[in-house]
């Protein structure tokens, strides 16, 4: 039986048996990946297909989101199950110079690792700030009305480059996956570094084999959001 299904515990399950495990992939604050080239900074979340990371990338002195996919979703990777990787790259390559491209996620590149589940498939994109749907929830679900329609303006062009350069279809457009992207991303981090520190959880133990679980930390970055916001009139 797994940690979390006693103790309705908040992270991933990273047990290494049990029908339910996916086959996490052990991470920790300060690791480092890819010959060093990449260090743990902040756990940004999870989900049912993997955990998600800041991280450092000392090649390019910049911070990145590092996707580490777990073994069941590396499985479907490998055998062509699932075309997330593919698609990542063919929205990067169809039209590089193209001027809506810049709406979309910007995909690094991705690499493999070998943890005490198997293999996992890593990918490396841009580190983006908070969601539609987590600054409207933070802000009594009224936003800026200059806000609003940047958002949905851009969310157009980048559909129109998927659809027109790429031949992809979006089947899931929702306020959870339009993100923010900051102007000044690198001091936004910084700023939410300084004052909310990456944690562990205290009080679990994971004895087979890690004692290292990751609290999850979204980066909201709330207040400088809505600052920095369109300034027209209304809300909606």
């Amino acid at each position: 039986m797994s940690l979390g299904s006693v103790y309705n515990f908040p992270e991933e399950d990273l047990s290494d048996g049990g029908d339910a495990v996916q086959g996490y992939f052990r991470a920790w604050l300060g690791m480092q990946l890819q010959d060093g080239r990449y260090c743990i900074v902040r756990k940004l979340g999870w989900g049912a297909f993997s955990t998600v990371w800041l991280v450092r990338d000392s090649e390019v002195e910049r911070y990145a989101a590092l996707k580490i996919m777990t073994r069941e979703a590396t499985s479907k990777i490998e055998s062509g199950e699932s075309d997330e990787i593919a698609m990542l790259e063919k929205i990067t390559s169809a039209d590089p110079l193209h001027n809506d491209r810049r709406h979309l996620l910007e995909y690094h590149e991705t690499f493999k690792i070998t943890g005490q589940q198997g293999l996992h498939h890593c990918i490396v994109t841009e580190v983006l700030g908070m969601s539609i749907q987590d600054l409207r929830h933070q802000n009594d679900y009224r936003l800026p009305l200059g806000l609003i329609k940047t958002v949905i303006r851009q969310a157009l062009l980048g559909l129109d480059y998927l659809h027109t350069c790429c031949g992809i279809v979006h089947t899931d457009i929702k306020f959870d996956n339009l993100l923010l992207r900051l102007a000044d991303m690198p001091s936004a981090i910084a700023r939410e570094i300084a004052t909310s520190p990456s944690r562990t959880h205290k009080g679990f133990i994971d004895l087979n084999p890690s004692p290292y679980i990751v609290e999850s930390q979204p980066h909201l970055l709330k207040s400088y959001v809505l600052q920095n916001a369109p300034k027209k009139r209304g809300v909606v």
